[in-house]
This record gives structure tokens, sequence and C-alpha cells, in this order.
């Protein structure tokens, strides 16, 4: 909430204060196996919000593959010697992805950047509030869309084609983008945490979690990437 300034936070002498509205809602649990009428709003929402003109200046996506270049540096640690050939396989696909979703026509939207799960509250009248807008941007509606399919493998369409009953029809959608932030989410996911294992001291129970996540939210999600493709190019197909 704004200052009597105007401003989205105050300097105090501990440091800097924001102050938020209350946020009515719960956030179901065992995403995304949420009911139809809550898909069905948050397909409303995204439609929305990819609409609005931003009133701020936004960050822009530049397909930046920052990310490659952490992930290279650590290629030869032996927490990931085994996955070498199979990581500069990825790194390679990313990096080819990267090159074609440059070359698409630009139709940027205002995006979340990370709406699903956690991110999201329900109320009891089953609408929706989005939470932690640090990701923010000005970015392909695609951005949004990918993460609709990010979750523990195997993965199903029925979130994405929930939303897409209710997405704009005439919103022309790319596999190659949903493809590009996808394997750029997995890449970034699995290097998280080889860099907290290599770097973060963690104790034995967070190394444990770390190594789980490395195949959890990295390998396993790459390796079922051409599946979870076909998910979508299916979803796309039947609008």
């Amino acid at each position: 909430m704004p200052t009597r300034a105007g401003e989205l936070s105050g300097s105090v002498p501990a440091g800097v204060v924001a102050l938020f509205p209350f946020l009515p809602g719960t956030t179901p649990a065992n995403w995304p196996k949420w009911p139809d009428a809550v898909l069905d709003e948050l397909g409303r929402v995204l439609a929305a919000l990819h609409a609005v003109t931003p009133s701020v200046v936004l960050p822009r996506e530049h397909f930046s593959l920052v990310v490659v270049d952490e992930l290279r540096l650590h290629l030869g640690e032996r927490i990931v010697r085994s996955e070498q050939a199979a990581l500069m396989d990825q790194l390679e696909r990313l990096e080819r992805l990267q090159s074609a979703v440059r070359r698409l026509p630009q139709r940027f939207v205002v995006c979340h950047a990370d709406l699903a799960g956690d991110n999201l509250l329900v109320d009891e009248h089953g609408r929706l509030s989005a939470l932690d807008w640090d990701s923010a941007m000005l970015a392909p509606a695609e951005c949004d869309l990918a993460l609709l399919l990010h979750g523990e493998q195997p993965v199903d369409g029925h979130v994405l084609r929930r939303v897409l009953a209710v997405y704009p029809v005439d919103t022309r959608l790319e596999v190659d983008l949903f493809a590009f932030f996808l394997l750029r989410r997995y890449v970034s996911d699995y290097t998280a945490r080889v860099v907290r294992l290599l770097h973060g001291s963690p104790d034995t129970a967070d190394a444990e979690e770390a190594r789980e996540g490395m195949r959890t939210w990295g390998s396993a999600q790459w390796e079922r990437l051409d599946a979870t493709l076909s998910i979508a190019r299916d979803a796309l197909q039947d609008r």
C-alpha cells in the first residue's frame, strides 16, 4: 500500500518497510490436482493479466541463458560428472531453442512468471489472488502457460487444457516457446541445487534433499521433455 508520499515502501532505522493488504484465502493442496472451477478461474486470471497495459516499467524477457554459463562452470565437479554427457545435450538443446524463439515474432504481455501452486490463494467464493510478483515481466504468454505443465513427472495436460478452454483462442501460441521456458526452468532448478551442494554448506538432510531435487526437478524433467511437449502440442491443436 502506498505511503502518504505515494511510495510503495518507507525507510525506518531498522530497514525498509512495505505494507500489503490482507488477501483472504488459502492455497489448495495437491497442485495441480485442483477443482476444475478453480482452474477455469485461473484461465480467466491469466487471460486478464495478459491483456493488461502495465502502468510501471517492467523488465523484459531477453531469452538469456546465464544459467547455462553457470552450470558449465561446474560440469567437472564430482556430483555432476556422471551426468556430464546428458547435461551437455540439454545445454546444447536449450541454446538451439534460444536461437529459435528469438526468431519468432515478438508478442510480449505482462507475465507473472511463476503463477502456479503456492503462489495462488483461493477464497471462499473461488476468486484467486496471486502472490510473489517479484519476477513479473514482459514476456510471451507461454512464459506463464508453460508452467502449467511443470510438476513431478509424469505430468498430464489437464490444467493446461482447462486454462486454454477459457483463454483467448485467437492468441497464437508456439510449442518452441513452451520448450524453451520449460527446459530453462529445469536447468535452473538443477543448477540451483548443484550450487547449494557445492557452496551452501548444507547439513545432511539438506544435502539429500538437494540431490533428490536434482533428479526430481532436473534430469527427470528433461528426460520427459518431449513427452511433455507432445501434451502441449495436443492441447494447442484442440483449442
